[in-house]
């Protein structure tokens, strides 16, 4: 269902300089960090997520967690999701930058929940809508979220290749954004260990064909 998945109350756990991506569902699922059922006091800091389905981040049940400075791009139908709202804060979303070229921006139960957002840098690189559950990001400050946050190139040195250290300070500065070392996830040692950590072209090839496959069956029915 998702590069990182939580489940039940698990107050101070940190999810934290991760690097999430090419997650895929046939049907259900395809999110990078997913906040399920009761997932209760996490903070999820410092992650790197790009190519997934249906967001970067997606709560469902939960309450208390921390979504902070964060790089969540191009996910293919949503970028947030929150699909349950609650009478509690359900989590807070701040300092985080979203950029995308497709989808929509918020999708899910976000007219209702108990949500804290603020400070956050929103992009399209193809200078198309930004639809934030079926609000312009006017009607979506209404609604009491981002109010100090902005639409603007956060300026990526080669966001479309996966490049997302920064060509120039003064947009991520406006949220206080603190870049942090992505490079420094994964596998680490020898050169020969990290290489064989690597998956082969081919099968990166062949996921990316059979996703692009998979997306064009759901848009026809």
């Amino acid at each position: 269902m998702a590069g990182i998945y939580t489940l039940g109350a698990s107050e101070g756990t940190q999810v934290t300089h991760n690097v999430i991506n090419n997650v895929h569902a046939y049907s259900y699922g395809g999110w990078g960090m997913y906040a399920d059922e009761g997932s209760s006091g996490i903070t999820f800091k410092n992650n790197l997520v790009y190519n997934t389905k249906t967001g970067g981040f997606q709560q469902n049940y939960g309450k208390n967690n921390t979504v902070e400075n964060n790089i969540l791009a191009f996910a293919k139908k949503y970028q947030l999701q929150c699909t349950i709202s609650e009478d509690h804060k359900s989590f807070t979303f701040t300092n985080n930058i979203i950029i995308f070229k497709e989808g929509l921006v918020a999708k899910g139960a976000w007219d209702h929940v108990n949500a804290s957002m603020d400070y956050n840098i929103y992009w399209n690189i193809n200078g198309g809508d930004y639809n934030f559950n079926n609000h312009n990001f006017k009607g979506w400050k209404k609604l009491g979220f981002d109010k100090n946050s902005h639409i603007s190139n956060p300026f990526f040195k080669d966001a479309e290749s996966f490049n997302f250290n920064f060509k120039r300070n003064t947009t991520y500065k406006k949220i206080n954004f603190k870049p942090f070392n992505y490079s420094e996830a994964g596998v680490y040692g020898s050169n020969d260990w990290i290489e064989k950590s690597k998956l082969p072209q081919s099968i990166t090839k062949a996921f990316d064909a059979a996703v692009e496959k998979n997306m064009k069956m759901k848009i026809k029915r």
